[in-house]
């Protein structure tokens, strides 16, 4: 279960996890408690956390950590999820970094059904998960409402009683009620606010109604946080989220599969628009009549860049048709109150078509832009594990890693001036770090570098991601030093027999090390056995090699 922290005027989320769509027909001789047991289970989630510091190490040598949380099955007949309709739901942050994930259900007692992993959305924080198996036949589904309808008016949610349902602590199969508060906005995302008691282990599990008139369970949301030190102020995620995560995912998986991370994972595009909101004076200084959302920036290979998208000075006045206030402000169809423009977008599902229209140098103008997961030039990311990899060399003594959302966060303890790589300009291009230097190292004994230092250039050649400097590697002199030069005008030199032998260490350790790196190590034993065999030709002495083993072979 999220708990959110107001302190500092921030909602931060903190990921811990205490311990932790049309539906089938519901026999009415069942109570709602007895359907809940059949389709509500309790997840049960192995997981490996890798240190981003350190990633040559096996997540196998880290301890395996066990949480719990809650989910509900929906049948999603007609999408992509064929092998079978059924999926259960729950939080991303319930499954992340999974190894194994199993749920059981009250009806069958501690029966344990192994789950894989159909569609995952660390945004939307929204995951679905099927049987690896057959589903058991006594298991139902819930019917799924229409979230809009909460805060546009067309319902009056006053009167709307909710239940949350899960797993509180990890105990067992519990239901609180309470009433819906209202829409609230929290990280730029929307949220049902309840009063329903939630704890941790509650989190994804469904917060539903009862039908005053068939007295059937529908779903709201997804039981996904509380404010911290409040278990009264709970919110859940709107079910209209989960519909628009399974379109998109299907979208995706039609017509850019390769960008499903893993086949089931959705990274959503950086949007790319800086703005602030309008001021009649600078609106004129644009030769504009008229202020709205101003735009500052427009970063480049993003949605609204490019020859019909928008340009440093215009006023935004409108998007799809709804008018768009001076400070960036809208009404979605989802509500009949003014929401943050980035959230309506971020609302609006890939490969649907953005029209936005406004003034350009006086000028009305109108541009449309579709929503696609190309769309983003991001090279430094969050890592969605366990889908994705973090690239890294092991080269003299120093672990270099590719840049990372996760890798920044752990390093910008041990250097402050990290935070800039999080502007968006510095995050359009791949960076390595240096996570580890190993204490038999010479870089470790001169003490000239450290991690945290971001690796710019090796022998003068440009390098930012693992593979380009596992190329420089595997084409460097075996006769010259390297020299490894960092931000603040640091650098590194290594000889080719310190080079060596720093390798050589690090493999016996079984530290992975790279094809390009390997390569240079069997260049370098080539060239000292030719030149010992040079040196017994002409009588000039002999070179010792015996401590020369070769590399281990090419992977």
């Amino acid at each position: 279960m999220h708990r959110f922290s107001l302190h500092q005027g921030q909602a931060p989320f903190d990921h811990t996890l205490g311990e932790g769509s049309t539906s089938v027909p519901i026999d009415h001789t069942h109570t709602c408690s007895d359907i809940f047991t059949r389709a509500c289970p309790q997840i049960h989630v192995t997981s490996f956390h890798s240190n981003p510091l350190k990633p040559y190490l096996s997540i196998l040598e880290s301890s395996p950590q066990q949480a719990r949380g809650s989910g509900f099955v929906i049948d999603t007949v007609g999408t992509v999820f064929n092998e079978s309709s059924y999926v259960v739901v729950t939080n991303h942050h319930v499954i992340d970094s999974h190894q194994q994930i199993e749920c059981t259900f009250p009806h069958s007692g501690q029966v344990k059904y192994l789950m894989k992993v159909v569609l995952d959305d660390p945004e939307k924080d929204v995951a679905l998960l099927q049987f690896q198996g057959s589903p058991p036949e006594w298991m139902t589904s819930l019917s799924l409402n229409d979230s809009d309808t909460l805060f546009n008016g067309d319902v009056d949610f006053h009167n709307i009683e909710l239940v949350a349902v899960g797993y509180p602590l990890g105990g067992g199969l519990k239901e609180t009620k309470g009433c819906a508060s209202g829409m609230e906005y929290l990280q730029g995302k929307a949220f049902i606010q309840t009063d329903a008691a939630l704890n941790s282990g509650n989190s994804g599990g469904p917060c539903l109604a009862y039908d005053s008139q068939t007295g059937q369970p529908s779903v709201w949301g997804i039981n996904a946080a509380i404010m911290q030190g409040r278990n009264t102020i709970g919110y859940a995620i709107p079910i209209n989220v989960v519909k628009q995560c399974i379109s998109e995912h299907n979208f995706i998986k039609s017509q850019h599969p390769k960008h499903l991370i893993g086949g089931v994972a959705i990274r959503r595009p950086f949007m790319g628009l800086s703005g602030f909101p309008g001021i009649p004076s600078v609106a004129r200084h644009y030769g504009n009549k008229q202020s709205g959302y101003h735009v500052q920036y427009v970063y480049p290979g993003t949605l609204f860049s490019g020859d019909g998208g928008l340009k440093c000075g215009d006023e935004i006045l409108s998007i799809n048709g709804r008018n768009v206030n001076e400070v960036g402000q809208v009404i979605p169809p989802w509500s009949n109150t003014y929401v943050p423009m980035t959230s309506y977008l971020s609302s609006l599902p890939m490969g649907e078509i953005v029209q936005v229209s406004g003034l350009r140098k006086g000028q009305s103008f109108d541009c449309e832009v579709k929503r696609s997961p190309l769309n983003d030039p991001y090279k430094i990311k969050s890592v969605i594990a366990p889908y994705e990899k973090v690239g890294f060399s092991v080269v003299g003594g120093m672990v270099f890693t590719e840049l990372t959302d996760q890798t920044l966060g752990a390093a910008f303890k041990v250097d402050p001036t990290l935070g800039s790589m999080l502007l968006p300009e510095n995050r359009i291009k791949s960076s390595l770090i240096l996570t580890h230097v190993f204490g038999h190292s010479q870089a470790f004994r001169n003490r000239t570098i450290g991690p945290g230092s971001l690796l710019r250039r090796v022998n003068g050649q440009e390098v930012s991601t693992s593979a380009d400097l596992n190329q420089v590697i595997s084409q460097a002199s075996t006769r010259k030093d390297f020299t490894f030069s960092f931000n603040h005008h640091r650098k590194v030199f290594l000889s080719p027999q310190v080079m060596y032998e720093e390798l050589r260490v690090v493999d016996e350790q079984n530290v992975s090390i790279h094809d390009g790196v390997r390569q240079w190590m069997a260049n370098w034993i080539k060239a000292k056995q030719q030149q010992k065999k040079s040196l017994v030709k002409d009588g000039t002495g002999s070179l010792d090699v015996s401590h020369m083993t070769a590399p281990v072979a090419l992977q």
